[in-house]
């Protein structure tokens, strides 16, 4: 039996969670929600939601070089840390300048 998730599901999944609630900002789960349904559809197989995962898979960064960073990144440059992240996961930029990275 399944469920089918709409966007608004999936962001509820996560903000009405008390401990989860405050892993992703609105804009980095309608973000991660778009790059599953676009798997899903490349793929031709439903995904099951888990919450959990997708808090462990995935990291929320103000800005690429503050992600980049955090895996050992040692320039101070925006542009060449949003290369080095792209060359090695997958990076969703978000309007404004944060990211959501795929933990590597």
């Amino acid at each position: 039996m399944k469920t089918t998730v709409t966007k608004s599901n999936f962001i509820w999944a996560f903000k009405g969670n008390e401990s989860r609630k405050n892993q992703f900002t609105y804009a980095a789960l309608a973000a991660l929600y778009d790059y599953y349904e676009e798997l899903e559809q490349s793929n031709g197989e439903e995904m099951e939601l888990d919450v959990v995962a997708i808090c462990c898979d995935w990291a929320e960064y103000e800005t690429a070089l503050e992600a980049a960073q955090a895996y050992g990144f040692d320039k101070e440059d925006e542009d060449k840390a949003l290369s080095y992240l792209t060359n090695k996961t997958t990076v969703l930029p978000l309007e404004g300048g944060n990211v959501v990275v795929f933990n590597f």
